[in-house]
Order: C-alpha cells, then structure tokens, then sequence
C-alpha cells in the first residue's frame, strides 16, 4: 500500500512538472484539508467556497461477490483545485460501499457507507500524507483492494489515455 501511495505521489508530482502548460499550484494546508473530508465532501460539483473549487475527473463502479452476496463499490474522484490556478491542489476521493458488514455478535448484515480522501499533493507536508495512509488502514481488506484497484485506474487515465 505505501509503496503504490509513494508511486503515485512521485508519478503526480513528475507528471505536474513536465506539463509547461499548467500552473504550479500551491498545496493544500491542514486546515483546507480537514474542511474538504469533514465540511465540503458532501457538495454538489462547483465552487467549494471562494477559493476553491473540485471538478470530477473519474468514477468507477465496481460490482462483485463478497461473502457470497453481490457488493457495490463506486469511486469517484475530484480535482480540487485553487482560484486562480488551473493545476489541481489536492485530488478528493468518493468511496461508497454497499456490501455485507460482520457486526459485532459474527452475524453478517448488508450495509452502506461512504468514505472520504483527500490525497494530498507530493509537496504537501508529511503530516498530511501520514493522515491519509492512517485513513486509508482503517479500510477493510476487500473495500482496501477495490480502492487501489480504482486509484490504479485513475491514474492511467489521467496520466496514460
């Protein structure tokens, strides 16, 4: 997992400085990262507040079998960019989940759920990206996968079509 996560970090932050076209933007801080998983995430596309704005750039619907049953996974994922650059600060991932929990008691029960990441840019601080890997291991085992299956398809989109 921390190997793909520093893979991808270095492909996005190589990625955005061999394109002349597109402004370095600045990173994103503590604060603008807590508000954009805890206050922004629920939004509708468009202007976040003044100063910035997220732009759908992926979505991914994954259907399989978990525990015998059929599971439901959709990702989406964001641009998150500031007023006044066109390259993105930070990308914002829509996780939703839609498949058997294991409650407490051993007993299997359908549920959804929809998790929040904000990966942050290569030269975002290491506080950062240490918050989205402890994020990231609080997943299950398949809903892990599915996610990294997904943000492997995110980046050949982004990066090789």
């Amino acid at each position: 997992t921390l190997f793909l996560l520093a893979c991808f970090t270095l492909f996005f932050s190589a990625c955005q400085n061999t394109d002349s076209t597109k402004d370095t933007a600045p990173p994103i801080n503590k604060q603008e990262y807590q508000s954009l998983l805890e206050t922004y995430a629920n939004q509708p596309h468009g202007l976040l507040d003044e100063n910035m704005k997220k732009t759908e750039i992926f979505s991914e619907k994954t259907d399989i079998k978990f525990q015998e049953q059929a599971a439901y996974f959709q990702f989406t994922a964001f641009d998150i960019t500031k007023k006044g650059y066109e390259a993105p600060s930070a990308i914002l991932v829509k996780f939703d989940v839609d498949r058997l929990f294991t409650t407490i008691n051993g007993a299997l029960k359908r549920k959804k759920a929809t998790h929040y990441f904000c990966i942050p840019a290569a030269n975002s601080s290491k506080e950062l990206h240490e918050q989205y890997n402890k994020q990231l291991q609080s997943l299950g085992y398949k809903d892990h996968e599915i996610y990294l299956a997904n943000l492997s398809k995110l980046l050949s989109s982004i990066y090789l079509s």
